[in-house]
């Protein structure tokens, strides 16, 4: 059985793969909606289950960037949660202080990097995603390693 831990945001969705059996990450990437619609096209083969982090509103003092931002990524996280029913996986969701805390991102960043293995981070160094968006993949990661017990 497959896992898809997914990263929404407002233009790309950052989606990490992992094999549940091995409890290990088989790809990874970042993409915009209909490179998601493929992606779970494809995915009818194996029993998949996706795990999508739901946005979060913060206190003010704590809020970075518009938060009228976070009704497209709501949208975002529908869309996505959409698809992959349509297409046979089970969905789930999780906030970002369920799987993280309260830990800021480049704090999460290096943690989540800390628990992966050498393929893993061979795998994220290949799917050509740019530095400044980088750590929405890392997001992605972060979560299935979460949901396997392989990171705090």
């Amino acid at each position: 059985m497959q896992l898809v831990a997914v990263d929404p945001g407002k233009r790309t969705i950052a989606l990490a793969v992992f094999d549940q059996s091995k409890k290990t990450m088989i790809g990874c990437q970042l993409t915009v909606l209909d490179g998601v619609r493929n992606f779970f096209i494809d995915a009818r083969r194996t029993h998949t289950q996706v795990l999508i982090e739901r946005p979060q509103v913060y206190l003010h003092q704590k809020l970075k960037g518009d938060p009228n931002d976070l009704i497209d990524v709501a949208i975002a996280v529908g869309q996505v949660a959409e698809m992959a029913l349509a297409n046979g996986c089970t969905v789930d969701s999780v906030l970002p202080r369920q799987w993280k805390g309260q830990r800021p991102k480049e704090v999460d960043n290096k943690v989540t990097l800390d628990h992966m293995f050498p393929h893993e981070r061979h795998l994220l160094s290949r799917c050509g995603v740019i530095k400044s968006k980088r750590h929405n993949v890392l997001d992605a990661i972060g979560i299935g390693l979460w949901k396997l017990g392989r990171r705090p």
